[in-house]
């Protein structure tokens, strides 16, 4: 786990904490942490991760369509 522990904090520090590598990162940390028994931390691990996620997601501009869509192609 001690590896697990150092790749999220070098993909931190190197990356930042929202980069898509740390949030890979953290998930595996919290695989690690789930596998060792540390039940609570891994829970704590993922509960960020996902809110890390869903911030990263909303906040990249929309491809594709003025509404929205990611089609190719917009019927106006």
């Amino acid at each position: 786990m001690t590896l697990a522990i150092e790749a999220f904090e070098i993909s931190r520090r190197v990356f930042g904490p929202d980069y898509p590598h740390t949030l890979a990162t953290a998930h595996a940390l919290a695989v690690s942490l789930r596998a060792a028994g540390d039940f609570r931390t891994a829970l704590e691990q993922d509960m960020d991760t996902v809110r890390r996620r869903t911030a990263s997601t909303t906040a990249r501009p929309t491809r594709g369509c003025a509404n929205g869509s990611a089609r190719t192609t917009c019927s106006r």
